[in-house]
């Protein structure tokens, strides 16, 4: 119940979800408390904070004693080690084009073309409805946002194109708008492993030299709006950032983009 509730709830992929539950288990039965309370929580929390582990493991733990606590009811936060900024990896323009070319239906294409064009999260574009795409106004409405926020999201020429054609050809006539725009062969709506595993392929198909994810998409987006002029308060709100210092880590990635910026501000003396 906890993995599933981890997949569908939370988004997690199979591997995490199931990793989550590991780390849940194994905490809870060293420490003899299976059906823990808030307090028993949060000496869960402190016993990890003091121990050796690293601070990403810490952090690994803590989530997942959170994701319990919130599954049955008794919802905690804890604060976590800091995790330290690494600049994320990215796509170039050139690679995203490449990757949307390595699609062998118009289902890829779609979902290529939504990861590249919006910078959407895996499950944002999971959790998408027929009745979240407006192809009149160019948006998307996005219901299962990060912090529970529903955001409005642009969407390009070239994409509403590209999702008129996924209509066309994979919605039958008749299907209700609240139905989900990607289902699985059995007609559910698309695991996120699906998601991943289809992009992943996609990635080596095209012979890019790394492996591809949807959150490597999300900051390929980012980094090439950066690049192309995009500034920082727009695109963090396209991006669904709760803090702008979340979207800053973009222009430490995109260094030609802050070359002509610098070039286009300096004074001219």
């Amino acid at each position: 119940g906890f993995t599933a509730w981890l997949m569908t709830e939370k988004g997690l992929s199979d591997k995490w979800a199931r990793d989550t539950t590991w780390y849940v288990i194994r905490r809870l039965t060293a420490a003899d408390v299976p059906f823990p309370e808030k307090k028993d929580a949060e000496r869960l929390a402190y016993d990890i904070l003091r121990s050796s582990y690293s601070k990403s493991h810490k952090r690994n733990l803590l989530k997942a004693i959170e994701h319990y606590m919130e599954y049955i009811g008794e919802p905690v936060s804890f604060k976590k080690p800091s995790k330290g900024r690494r600049l994320p990896r990215y796509l170039t323009q050139d690679q995203m084009r490449k990757l949307v070319r390595a699609a062998r239906n118009y289902r890829e294409y779609a979902l290529l073309t939504l990861f590249c064009t919006t910078g959407l999260r895996l499950n944002e574009v999971r959790m998408l409805d027929l009745s979240d795409v407006n192809l009149s106004t160019r948006s998307l409405t996005i219901r299962c946002a990060k912090l529970s926020r529903d955001r409005e999201a642009p969407i390009s020429e070239n994409c509403a194109r590209v999702l008129k054609a996924y209509l066309d050809r994979y919605v039958e006539p008749g299907r209700i708008d609240d139905q989900p725009l990607f289902r699985s062969l059995r007609g559910s709506r698309a695991s996120p492993h699906a998601i991943s595993d289809t992009v992943r392929k996609c990635g080596k198909r095209a012979g890019l030299p790394m492996s591809v994810h949807p959150h490597l998409l999300r900051h390929s987006f980012a980094t090439a709006m950066i690049g192309n002029g995009c500034d920082l308060f727009h695109l963090s709100d396209i991006l669904g950032h709760s803090n702008i210092e979340t979207t800053i880590i973009y222009l430490h990635v995109n260094n030609d983009a802050k070359r002509q910026a610098f070039e286009r501000g300096v004074p001219r003396i």
